[in-house]
């Protein structure tokens, strides 16, 4: 064994026993709240439940059953209402729009999208890199950043290896440039869209839990929330992007490749279009569903006109959608659309990830923890309401640069939601705030799977990552600050 795993066990080892003698510390010496004993035990599993997201030394799936097996044990929640926070409706939204993803994936009409903007860039670095970040962000609106990353990879590897030959001159730069854009473009793209990424979908579902009664919050409301800093944000990181690794790069020969590839491909068949048709009305459904007000102008939404209301929901769209593609024909005697040996390609780790964390979030509320920390937190009711967003903002940005994007979203809501009570910023502004905060891990290659995907090509370094990320946090961190603040917190 060599002395680098031989670290590594130890280090592994240490996180193990770590948990639960953290664990034991907190419930047996902790008193949060004087009188409620279930409050130092409900702050024992997120400690326990912390460390391990953070140190990985199981998989965060395995992390994620501690709290069903823990909360009931130390009486803080019955059985049958932790394992229902495990099967919250909000889930059913990410296992739709996975199955879209597969569909999409099985008839190639990811790469179709992503050649037909490519094959419009031209042969400078620029067009090419725009190209590149576009269709990926796009993409990544709908399907998750991961499934992005890894359905366009293979393009964008295909489209360095014509105009980025390693010992050409800027080769190196491009390559760089077209798969921090590619990794960069993923996670923005999924920011956007309650469906692009989990910190958002758990995001919703938390505040939907804490908010019952408001219904202003849905598809389309979101997207005007989050959609105009992300796509801001992806902007400044085109042009950072282009700043640092294209600069004085002359166009490249071969530019021409994604034209002709894109050629090659031929007219959309049959298959294509259906599964383009049931994608196009699952978007429409989930951005019509309910009610919108634009100034004046009040546009009432489907479930409205139906009368079906609140017994709808955006997974409920998404698994119509599904059930859909399991059941058209596909042409030629190839089954259904859909198929289930392609949705069982899904990560069924995230499901428990998902509901540890509401189960985390139900606890935190019965324990009486989170009153307690608004008290502690009162004290910062007097700090101005901008630089209290860019501190709250570095601070979960760090954290998810090395922990994951949604165990962080998962821990540091309930907080969020308690820091609001005492502060000038609505809870609604703060919490949206917080899960774009979450997803801005752009300088380490293990801080999200996009980043992983692209380094695992062996075509980008660690520090033009974390050169080119800590940038891209700075600007992230800025605007989603300013923009919260403009919109919720302005006088």
């Amino acid at each position: 064994m060599s002395a680098t795993q031989a670290g590594s066990d130890r280090a592994r080892w240490a996180a193990l026993l770590g948990g639960p003698l953290l664990f034991l510390l907190v419930w047996l010496f902790a008193d949060p709240v004087p009188g409620r004993p279930e409050a130092a035990a409900m702050a024992a599993v997120i400690a326990w439940v912390a460390l391990w997201w953070f140190t990985e030394p199981v998989d965060l799936a395995v992390t994620s059953m501690l709290p069903f097996l823990l909360l009931p044990l130390l009486g803080i929640a019955e059985p049958g209402d932790v394992a229902g926070q495990y099967m919250d409706p909000i889930i059913f939204l990410y296992l739709g729009g996975f199955m879209l993803a597969f569909a999409m994936e099985r008839w190639d009409l990811h790469r179709r999208v992503a050649l037909g903007i490519l094959s419009r860039t031209g042969s400078a670095p620029g067009r090419i890199l725009a190209g590149v970040m576009a269709a990926t962000f796009l993409i990544s609106m709908w399907v998750s950043n991961t499934a992005t990353a890894l359905m366009l990879i293979p393009a964008v590897m295909a489209v360095i290896a014509q105009v980025a030959e390693p010992g050409r001159e800027g080769s190196d730069r491009l390559a760089v440039a077209l798969l921090l854009g590619l990794a960069y473009a993923a996670t923005l793209g999924g920011m956007a869209t309650l469906v692009g990424t989990p910190p958002n979908m758990y995001f919703y579902s938390y505040y939907q839990r804490t908010f019952p009664e408001d219904t202003s919050l849905h598809f389309a409301s979101f997207l005007l929330e989050a959609g105009i800093p992300a796509l801001l944000i992806a902007l400044l990181t085109f042009l950072v992007i282009r700043r640092l690794h294209l600069r004085n790069l002359p166009s490249v020969s071969g530019g021409g490749w994604s034209a002709q590839a894109y050629r090659e491909l031929g007219p959309m068949n049959r298959d294509q279009k259906v599964v383009a048709s049931v994608f196009l009305l699952t978007v429409l459904g989930w951005f019509f569903r309910q009610d919108m007000t634009i100034g004046e102008l009040h546009i009432p939404g489907w479930a409205s006109l139906t009368g079906l209301g609140n017994r709808v929901h955006d997974g409920m769209v998404a698994i119509a959608a599904a059930l859909l593609l399991f059941v058209l024909p596909a042409s030629g005697g190839q089954g259904s659309l859909l198929r289930w040996k392609d949705a069982e390609k899904l990560p069924y780790g995230i499901v428990l990830l998902f509901g540890s964390g509401f189960a985390l979030a139900a606890g935190f509320e019965a324990s009486g923890l989170s009153d307690r920390l608004a008290e502690h937190l009162s004290g910062l009711k007097d700090i101005h309401p901008f630089v209290l967003l860019l501190v709250l903002g570095a601070i979960v940005t760090l954290i998810s640069e090395f922990a994951s994007n949604i165990a962080c979203v998962q821990l540091v809501l309930p907080v969020m939601y308690a820091l609001s009570q005492d502060t000038g910023l609505p809870a609604r502004g703060l919490l949206v705030a917080t899960a774009l905060f979450a997803s801005l891990g752009f300088m380490m290659p293990v801080a999200t799977p996009p980043n992983t995907i692209v380094f695992g090509t062996g075509r980008l370094r660690t520090r033009d990552m974390v050169r080119t990320g800590f940038l891209v946090n700075l600007l992230g961190i800025l605007l989603i600050s300013l923009f919260t603040w403009l919109r919720y917190g302005a006088s």
